[in-house]
């Protein structure tokens, strides 16, 4: 009892950050699933299958802003985070180039509109949604999770997006009401991420500082092999709904996506722990080679067995859960799900030994190897297999793309630990 007792008042931070990053991704992903039964129902196959559809467009813009800050600055700020004047720096520097990038995203924004009349019909929704990008620019989660002070990222996230539910409840009332539907999403992440942007300049007392070009330059520089990673996972994860757009229907875009967005739930349980731990694994790397390698297989224990049980649930559930959430209209999804059910277990595998392990030991190089083998392997198999099987085909090829990462991942940092094994 005591030796419990040692080892909760030992990881209290740790304990602390994943418990309100829990609560954050509760709100980011079960919030949300409490209207995914309602809008799924009014909004209907097709309207949903559109949303998503500009969604996952809207979500390259997402990446680009990001560049990998989410990463390359949590790692920065972790190891410095007693450095007022350098967590200012940072702060304004990846705020600064963020910006710079959301001009490059608009310009591209404006190309891909104009030049491709298919995506005309649906110019209003894409315009609203692109207040995702710059909500997400003001989304500072990364300067809370370097300072391993995330708990009023919980509150920051619950006033909103619990508004968000009301209002959607009130007025969104039938399939006509999408373009309603996509205002009051992104007027809600919208106002999340400015909040998240006050209270963080609040947090670390941080001062407003001067940033130069080659401040901008360098956040850039050291970001552009994630960047790249990024960009190269979501053409193996996002990029397969546009795929199987483009050669089915809406209709099936929207059942694909309903069991996609469970899925997306399920998976959002590892999120805490993995945006919790990574700062702590950074910090542990740089400070104590033993603590590191103890805390490493105690991650490895408690996050991959938990995983495969939600899995192997949401397998053998897997119709009571459509029938429950989605209903009736959406039974071709139970399939889908069965099949998307083992990508929490499959990707927890990858995060462990790709963000955690080599990521931190900063083995950049090969984690970007393997996603972008991954992301042209992925345009080639889910590219076939939807044109075969439609969109059967895209979830197998979905799944056998993570399990491909997962087993590169792991090869890589086996060879990687022995070479710089402490």
């Amino acid at each position: 009892m005591v030796n419990l007792r040692e080892k909760i008042q030992n990881n209290k931070v740790l304990l602390s950050n994943i418990g309100s990053l829990s609560v954050v991704q509760f709100i980011n992903y079960l919030i949300p699933l409490i209207t995914l039964p309602y809008v799924v129902r009014v909004l209907g196959p097709a309207n949903y299958g559109i949303i998503s559809f500009a969604l996952a467009i809207i979500n390259y813009f997402i990446i680009i802003t990001d560049y990998g800050f989410n990463l390359t600055a949590v790692r920065e700020v972790s190891v410095n985070r007693n450095n007022t004047a350098f967590l200012s720096k940072t702060f304004f520097s990846v705020l600064y180039s963020k910006l710079i990038l959301l001009l490059l995203s608009g310009i591209i924004f404006l190309t891909i509109i104009l030049f491709i009349s298919s995506l005309k019909n649906y110019l209003t929704l894409i315009i609203i949604l692109f207040l995702f990008v710059l909500g997400n620019i003001f989304y500072v989660q990364w300067f809370y999770q370097g300072l391993e002070k995330t708990k009023l990222l919980a509150l920051i996230n619950l006033v909103p997006k619990s508004t968000g539910v009301i209002l959607i409840f009130i007025f969104v009332k039938c399939s006509s009401d999408l373009i309603l539907y996509a205002l009051i999403i992104s007027f809600v992440q919208l106002l999340v991420g400015m909040l998240s942007f006050y209270y963080g300049f609040k947090l670390a007392r941080i001062s407003i500082t001067t940033v130069n070009l080659s401040d901008i330059f360098n956040q850039l520089k050291v970001g552009w092999k994630l960047f790249l990673s990024t960009l190269s996972i979501n053409f193996y994860t996002t990029t397969n709904i546009i795929i199987l757009g483009a050669l089915t229907n809406e209709t099936l875009v929207g059942i694909y996506s309903a069991a996609d967005k469970i899925r997306y739930a399920i998976q959002g349980l590892l999120n805490p722990i993995s945006q919790s731990v990574f700062p702590r694994m950074n910090y542990l790397y740089n400070h104590s080679s033993e603590s590191f390698l103890i805390f490493k297989k105690k991650l490895i224990k408690f996050q991959i067995i938990p995983m495969f049980s939600i899995s192997l649930f949401a397998f053998i559930f897997a119709k009571e859960i459509v029938m429950i959430i989605l209903g009736e209209q959406y039974a071709e999804t139970v399939v889908i799900l069965k099949i998307l059910s083992w990508l929490p277990f499959i990707i927890s595998i990858s995060n462990i030994y790709g963000i955690q392990f080599l990521l931190t030991m900063k083995e950049d190089n090969k984690f970007l190897f393997v996603v972008v083998t991954s992301a042209f392997l992925s345009l080639i198999v889910v590219y076939n297999l939807t044109s075969l099987f439609k969109e059967i085909g895209t979830a197998v090829g979905t799944l056998s793309i993570e399990i491909y990462v997962s087993f590169l991942m792991y090869i890589f940092y086996k060879k990687s630990f022995k070479k710089n094994e402490m």
